[in-house]
């Protein structure tokens, strides 16, 4: 089962009981098609950036749940049947790996600890080897 997050604007047009009622009814049909629910957030009005179907105005819904890939396309030809409906928008959210994270510190640490015993490795040299080398570059 994958994870999915489901956005949607409802018209403007219903009430704040119908609403609720609709949002229940899409709830249903979600674990209807075997999905497990997770986060809901509370249906909310909101004024629309543009006009989508004649309307400046919607709810606006969001619903994380797990659902098998291939039923995704069942719950999408139902969005897309409902009336109530102005747009939806379905998401994967990706996971940050935890196990990724500490792999990349741990690697971060791990040159930075090579660099300081490559540090205290190296031989120290002599002003006068310095010179030695010089004179013999110049010379060149």
């Amino acid at each position: 089962m994958k994870q999915y997050e489901l956005s949607y604007l409802i018209s403007p047009e219903l009430s704040n009981e119908e609403v609720i009622a609709f949002s229940e009814k899409m709830n249903s049909v979600l674990q209807d098609n075997g999905a497990v629910l997770g986060k809901l957030s509370a249906e909310k009005k909101i004024k629309l950036g543009y006009p989508i179907k004649k309307k400046v105005g919607a709810f606006i819904k969001t619903i994380t749940f797990h659902l098998a890939p291939n039923k995704i396309i069942e719950v999408e030809k139902i969005l897309k049947e409902q009336p109530e409906i102005l747009r939806y928008f379905i998401l994967c959210p990706k996971k940050i790996k935890v196990v990724e994270k500490e792999l990349v510190f741990k690697t971060a640490q791990k040159l930075t600890e090579e660099a300081v015993v490559e540090e205290k490795t190296k031989e120290k040299v002599e002003f006068k080897d310095i010179d030695a080398k010089l004179e013999e570059i110049l010379d060149e």
